[in-house]
C-alpha cells in the first residue's frame, strides 16, 4: 500500500499538479506528514521540466515561513520527487467555492502574511507572476489555526534592482494591465494579482465578469464596483492595489502601512524574522477521511548518491519553443488552459447543431477549429480550469458560423451560443441577458420556420430552446 522513496513513504493520491502526481506521505523517521510531488522522466515534457526547475530554484531560496516548504529533491530511475510541506486546508479557491466570501479579520490575517511573502520575494529579486486562488494553500481545516502558505512556482522570474518582465504569461483574469499592454512589467505586477485575489476572497466572487479579452481590457481601466457590505479601508486596499497606472501603484513594502491591515500590524510584528516554523504534523494526528489510500505498489528505493544536492543546472537543454499561438496576444504557458477539457466535453452536442444546420464546407472548417484547439491542449498540458481563452475561440467558431452561412444558420449558431454560455460558465450571474438571449432566439426561429423549406429541424431546435427556456425559469433565470 505504500511507495517508498528513500526516508519518506508516499500513501496515498491527493491530487496532480503542472507536471505530476501529488501523493500523501510521512517521513518514515520522523513521522512527520509531507507533500511528494512525483514528476516522471520519461519522455519529459521540456517547458515542463524548465518550470519545475524554476520552482526548485525558488523553494531553495526562499527563507520566509509563508511560502510552502520543501523539504528534499529525490531522483528514482523513473521520477524525481519533490518532497514538501503538507497543507491539510486545500488551496484558496476550493475555501472560497465551499464557504464564500472570508470574513474580514481573517482576510487581514492571510492578507498580511502574503504581502510579507511576496517582500521576502522580492528581497531576493523574485516575481511569482501567477498569483491566484489555485496557487495559495491553507494549512489547516481549522480558521482560527490557518496560515497562508504559497506555491506554484512554475512562471517565477529572477529579477534585479533595475530589471525587467517583458514574457506575457500568467492567468488572464489576474494579469496586470501593462502584460497586457506589452509592456516592461516589474513586482508591481504581482501587486495587481494581489488586488484580484484580495478581491475575490473579500467578496466571494471575481472582480471581472467578462468572456474576451477585449473585454477584460476594457473594464481593468473602469471603476470596480464594490458591494455594499465591504468596508472602506478594504475598498481603498483593493483600489490602490489594482490602481490602472502602475507608476502611481504600491510597492509590496506600502501595503503595510496600509489602514486595512493596522489591526494586524498593531497586534504582532508580521515578519519572517519573528515567526517561528509551523509545528510538525504527524500521520496520526490525520483522519482517516482526509485521505483515501491508493492500491498496492512497488517500492522505490533511491540510493544516497541519487539525491540533488545542487539544482543549478537544468536536468535537460531546454530549447526555445513556440506554441501554435505563440504569436497571438499572449504567449502563455497553458495558453488556452481549459480549451480541450470543455471543448471536448461539449463536442458531440456541438457537431450534432452544427451538421443539422449548416453546409458541408462550413461544417469541415468548424471542425478544423477543432483540431486546432485540441493540438492547442496538447501542446501546453492543460489543467481543468476555466478562463475567456476559450470564449475567445468559441466566438471565432460562431464568426466562422455566420459569415459562412445566412440566416438559418445564424439562427443556429444563437441556439448553440445559449446552451454552451449556460451549460459551461457555471458562475455566470443571474441576469436578465440570459432571458433576454432566449426569448431572442425563440422570436428568431418563428420567423425562420416561416420563411424556410425545411422546418423539421428548426421545429426541433424551437422545441429544444422552449425546454431551455423553461429550464430557466425554474431555475431562477428571471
Amino acid at each position: 500500500m505504500v511507495k517508498k522513496v528513500g526516508t519518506y513513504e508516499l500513501e496515498s493520491k491527493i491530487g496532480e499538479g503542472n507536471y505530476g502526481i501529488v501523493y500523501l506521505g510521512k517521513n518514515s523517521i520522523t513521522k512527520e506528514v509531507i507533500a511528494g510531488k512525483a514528476i516522471p522522466m520519461k519522455n519529459p515534457n521540456p517547458k515542463l521540466l524548465k518550470q519545475m526547475e524554476t520552482e526548485i530554484k525558488v523553494l531553495k531560496a526562499s527563507e520566509c515561513p509563508y511560502i510552502i516548504k520543501l523539504h528534499d529533491v529525490l531522483k528514482t530511475q523513473n521520477n524525481i520527487y519533490l518532497i514538501m510541506e503538507y497543507c491539510g486546508g486545500g488551496d484558496l479557491e476550493n475555501y472560497v467555492k465551499s464557504h464564500g466570501k472570508v470574513q474580514e479579520f481573517l482576510a487581514q490575517r492571510w492578507l498580511s502574511q502574503l504581502v510579507e511573502s511576496f517582500i521576502s520575494l522580492q528581497e531576493k529579486g523574485i516575481m511569482h507572476r501567477d498569483i491566484k486562488l489555485a496557487n495559495i494553500l491553507l494549512t489547516s481545516k481549522d480558521d482560527n489555526k490557518c496560515d497562508i502558505r504559497v506555491a506554484d512556482f512554475g512562471f517565477a522570474r529572477f529579477l534585479n534592482e533595475n530589471s525587467f518582465a517583458a514574457t506575457q504569461l500568467g492567468t488572464p483574469l489576474f494579469m496586470a494591465p501593462e502584460i497586457f499592454n506589452n509592456e516592461h512589467y516589474s513586482f508591481k505586477a504581482d501587486v495587481w494579482s494581489l488586488g484580484v485575489l484580495a478581491y475575490e476572497i473579500l467578496t466571494g466572487g471575481p472582480v471581472f465578469v467578462c468572456r474576451t479579452l477585449a473585454q477584460l481590457k476594457k473594464l481593468q481601466q473602469e471603476e470596480i464596483q464594490f458591494p455594499d457590505y465591504l468596508s472602506r479601508d478594504a475598498r481603498s486596499l483593493i483600489r490602490d492595489m489594482m490602481m490602472y497606472d502602475h507608476e502611481r501603484r504600491p510597492s509590496f513594502q506600502q501595503l503595510r502601512g496600509h489602514m486595512f491591515f493596522k489591526p494586524i500590524y498593531n497586534i504582532t510584528e508580521i515578519t519572517s524574522k519573528s515567526i517561528a516554523a509551523s509545528p510538525e504534523v504527524h500521520m496520526d494526528d490525520l483522519e482517516d477521511s482526509d485521505y483515501e489510500l491508493i492500491g498496492q505498489e512497488s517500492p522505490e528505493e533511491i540510493k544516497e548518491e541519487d539525491k540533488f544536492e545542487d539544482f543549478d543546472e537544468p536536468i535537460v537543454k531546454i530549447e526555445p519553443q513556440y506554441g501554435v499561438l505563440a504569436s497571438k496576444t499572449m504567449d502563455l504557458d497553458y495558453k488556452v488552459e481549459h480549451i480541450c477539457e470543455i471543448i471536448i466535453q461539449f463536442k458531440n452536442q456541438t457537431n450534432q447543431i452544427i451538421s443539422n444546420a449548416v453546409c458541408k464546407y462550413t461544417n469541415e472548417k468548424v471542425q478544423g477549429l477543432f483540431r486546432e484547439a485540441e493540438k492547442i491542449a496538447d501542446d501546453y498540458s492543460l489543467t481543468r480550469s476555466k478562463d475567456i481563452m476559450f470564449w475567445e475561440l468559441y466566438e471565432k467558431i460562431q464568426r466562422m458560423v455566420i459569415e459562412s452561412a445566412g440566416a438559418y444558420e445564424k439562427i443556429v449558431s444563437q441556439l448553440d451560443y445559449e446552451r454552451f454560455f449556460l451549460e459551461v460558465k457555471e458562475d455566470v450571474p443571474r441576469s436578465n441577458k440570459n432571458m433576454d438571449g432566449v426569448k431572442r432566439a425563440l422570436n428568431l426561429l418563428e420567423v425562420a420556420i416561416e420563411r424556410h423549406d425545411c422546418p423539421e429541424v428548426l421545429k426541433q431546435q424551437q422545441h429544444d430552446m422552449l425546454v431551455l427556456y423553461k429550464d430557466l425559469l425554474r431555475r431562477g433565470y428571471y
